[in-house]
């Protein structure tokens, strides 16, 4: 395979990413975008985009504006929510369907944790544009979270969110994360996609829960859900990670 960068300027934002191109890319050729996890960057969708790329998909990730030490810019982490990282995904799918080698029929949405959770909400609100929906351990758990007032490691309150608090210890966050986290109820916006969706998801998960992949599995009208046993979050275990890699080919293929 080869890759190469490239770069979507929308507004004040510069989103900016890779392109894994496989050797067998054709004139159309089947697309895959995938969308990293909270505080992190494109370097944790690298490996699934290699693999993409061998099965002969040309796999586009990036960097959500205002999420870890990536490379795209115009967002600080203080702006950053699950409806900013929306956008985000929308203006990338816009730009994957502008370009003359993709197969606009085929273009399949891959996301990771609360990637996950976007690439879903993107799915339901753009389902006609998209073929096929694969979520990583997705953190439908966000919304609960904050009506809880536990976000990620730190405590809130969800009435009155603070103007600025940090997540897992190093990630500055501002009070829109909160409340536009308030302001979805997943359950009723991801459903109304009906096309195939495959979830792998480990019943180890302390961050999100294995049972919020058995509610999605009963929301969604053609939902796989796939239990990788031991796994927790991020799939660091190799083992998980090739045996969610492995029951991900297997649903394209039966797909």
């Amino acid at each position: 395979m080869k890759t190469k960068r490239f770069a979507v300027k929308r507004n004040n934002l510069v989103i900016k990413g890779e392109i894994y191109i496989p050797q067998s890319c054709i004139a159309k050729n089947q697309t895959v975008i995938i969308s990293h996890e909270f505080g992190l960057n494109m370097l944790s969708t690298q490996r699934y985009a290699k693999r993409f790329a061998e099965l002969g998909y040309t796999a586009y990730i990036y960097d959500f504006c205002g999420s870890g030490a990536g490379i795209s810019r115009g967002r600080k982490s203080t702006q950053m929510s699950v409806l900013t990282e929306v956008q985000d995904l929308g203006f990338v799918l816009d730009y994957v369907k502008s370009l003359p080698e993709t197969d606009c029929e085929h273009i399949i949405l891959v996301g990771c944790s609360q990637g996950g959770m976007v690439s879903a909400l993107v799915a339901a609100e753009r389902k006609d544009e998209i073929d096929k929906l694969i979520l990583y351990y997705p953190a439908f758990c966000i919304s609960d979270d904050a009506r809880k007032g536990s976000m990620l490691g730190s405590k809130i309150n969800p009435y009155s969110p603070p103007e600025r608090f940090t997540a897992l210890g190093y990630v500055r966050l501002g009070k829109e994360y909160v409340t536009d986290a308030l302001k979805l109820d997943p359950w009723k916006e991801i459903c109304s996609f009906d096309k195939p969706v495959l979830i792998c998801h480990g019943d180890k998960d302390h961050i999100v829960p294995f049972s919020y992949a058995e509610r999605a599995k009963k929301k969604y009208p053609n939902c796989t859900v796939e239990k990788i046993s031991g796994a927790g979050h991020l799939f660091l275990n190799q083992d998980h990670m090739k045996e969610a890699l492995k029951r991900t080919e297997a649903f394209l293929k039966d797909k």
